[in-house]
């Protein structure tokens, strides 16, 4: 275990008590140091921008997070945020890559104005705007865009600008480990790592940054690369952020741990495994699509050619890749601090073909304060089976997961290029004494995926004629219709291709759903229910979805 992992979060008291100490005199005092005249290296962003999201800046309309904010002729630094992405969003100045992408005068006139603005209102400590992983984002974003900003800049601004990312930095030294555990954590060490090679004497702040991202790594990236978040977005922004320190270590001629590279080594196949066959992510833990070319990008970058592996046991997922089929099935993490955020989707599963979602689950608001928030990390938003109308898993408001159910240890099964896939959780045990089992089946051409879910009782006393529901909810481009006979439905895709589910041990009717795997999209569904009540020892679904000719 890292010293990191000992350390217990800063209470609230203690953040507050801070708060206190960081607005005082004597600290404010305490942030002077040596003004820096320039950069000591400029490490290039390894990532492009938009010039159509720099017109929409330059325009005054601040799109972020789900929200579009106006603001003609007002500086966004003023505003009530609509949510705290957007909030955070602006603060950490990712958007200045857009800038430098559109290019000329103007644009970096503009970037520059915001920036000055920003000095303006927010260069003294503000518990918010100053949080850690906001403030290491943003000395991220300012540092790699060192050239566009400072080069030829007017002799205030540049003095000024430089004056606080020195003043920003001597606070991230101090303040790194007081940042939320998990990814934020990491982007506050990350920042901390590109302040040090930057900045003139950095030495000190770049050891200390490499340290704490050295715990980070070890922290988070689970053995099989997963992230601990088990959130592919979270995942691919981790691997992001690792690639930008490998980046500007190398910009000054500095080595990269070998934690770093390993981590990159290890994250890169896992980025691979959470891809569908339209090149997208599964939508498991709060993730949503992302960009197919941005994910391509990063695992050009990442150098690691690996491909991805069937089985991700620490991480808690497997992946079936069968002839134009490709399933991705969440089975339970095997270490309980995976357990720490996510959704309540135990066995849930996702199934694309040729390009194309078929069974999904329903994602995730960018906005983490939104109302869908928490309804879509409920079980009934995913593909898998819910009891009684419960969660399998204890989602605490805004927190994530509570107590992890216990899950059995999965089995995968392989011949003749067939697959079987069985995994179980004991998530409805408490309080309908019911384990949930699942195994899919998989044949080699592709075309033919069989269920079955079986709920097992070990007290029929309080499992008999309990409700259970299973799930399968269908991409927004897949169109359904109910079989004449009431037992399955017949689904087709944008591009015609046909599918037959059909089901035995429950009712089989299609209801609504919702669908937000697109950034800023809110997309009516459906999905197909089979539905029924417990009876006995062992209640059965059993179900397939195979395709038909076209």
């Amino acid at each position: 275990m890292s010293a990191l992992a000992k350390q217990p979060e800063t209470s609230a008291i203690g953040q507050a008590a801070a708060n206190l100490l960081f607005k005082s005199r004597l600290y404010r005092m305490s942030l002077s140091g040596r003004h820096p005249v320039q950069l000591s290296a400029k490490p290039e962003d390894p990532w492009p921008g938009d010039p159509a999201t720099a017109d929409d800046l330059f325009r005054g309309t601040f799109r972020f997070a789900d929200a579009d904010v106006v603001l003609p002729n007002q500086s966004p630094w003023t505003v009530t945020p609509p949510n705290d992405g957007w909030w955070e969003a602006m603060h950490g100045f990712v958007w200045l890559r857009d800038f430098a992408a559109a290019g000329g005068d103007a644009a970096q006139r503009h970037a520059r104005a915001l920036v000055k603005a920003w000095l303006e209102h927010w260069s003294e400590y503000d518990a918010d705007v100053w949080r850690s992983d906001v403030l290491g984002r943003r000395m991220i974003s300012w540092i790699s865009q060192g050239r566009f900003l400072l080069d030829d800049a007017e002799p205030m601004f540049r003095s000024s600008a430089l004056d606080s990312l020195a003043r920003q930095a001597r606070h991230l030294t101090r303040t790194v480990r007081m940042c939320p555990s998990g990814s934020p954590r990491l982007t506050a060490a990350a920042g901390l790592v590109f302040s040090g090679a930057a900045l003139p004497d950095g030495a000190g702040r770049l050891k200390r940054g490499l340290k704490v991202l050295d715990e980070e790594i070890e922290r988070q990236v689970l053995p099989d690369g997963g992230h601990v978040s088990r959130n592919p977005v979270v995942h691919h922004e981790v691997l992001r952020d690792l690639i930008a320190v490998r980046f500007c270590l190398e910009a000054c001629k500095a080595p990269a741990p070998e934690s770093l590279s390993a981590a990159i080594g290890r994250m890169a196949p896992m980025l691979r495994f959470f891809r569908h066959s339209d090149r997208g992510l599964a939508l498991f833990n709060g993730a949503n699509q992302n960009d197919p070319a941005a994910l391509d990008l990063t695992l050009a970058k990442s150098e690691c050619g690996d491909q991805p592996p069937d089985s991700a046991t620490d991480t808690g997922f497997e992946r079936v890749a069968n002839g134009a089929t490709l399933l991705l099935i969440e089975t339970g993490p095997t270490d309980n601090k995976a357990w720490k955020t996510g959704h309540a989707g135990l066995l849930s599963f996702e199934a694309s073909a040729d390009g194309e979602r078929l069974i999904v689950n329903c994602g995730a608001p960018v906005d983490t304060g939104s109302e869908w928030t928490q309804p879509l990390a409920a079980t009934a938003a995913h593909s898998t089976v819910t009891v009684g109308e419960r969660n399998s898993v204890e989602l605490k408001q805004g927190r994530g997961v509570g107590h992890p159910p216990a899950c059995d240890r999965r089995e995968r099964n392989e011949a003749d290029g067939q697959v079987w896939i069985e995994a179980a959780h004991h998530g409805y045990e408490q309080p309908f004494a019911l384990t949930h089992r699942r195994r899919l089946y998989l044949d080699e051409t592709g075309i033919d995926l069989r269920g079955e879910d079986i709920l097992r009782s070990t007290n029929l006393r309080k499992s008999d004629d309990v409700p259970f529901t299973a799930r399968f909810h269908l991409h927004p481009d897949v169109t359904a219709s109910l079989l004449g006979e009431g037992t399955g439905a017949l689904l087709r895709t944008s591009s015609g291709a046909g599918w037959q589910f059909k089901a035995a041990g429950g009712e089989v009717t299609l209801q609504e759903s919702v669908y937000l795997g697109v950034a800023g999209a809110k997309r009516r569904s459906e999905q197909i229910v089979v539905s029924g009540r417990c009876e006995g020892q062992e209640t059965k679904i059993n179900w397939v979805l195979s395709r038909i000719a076209h």
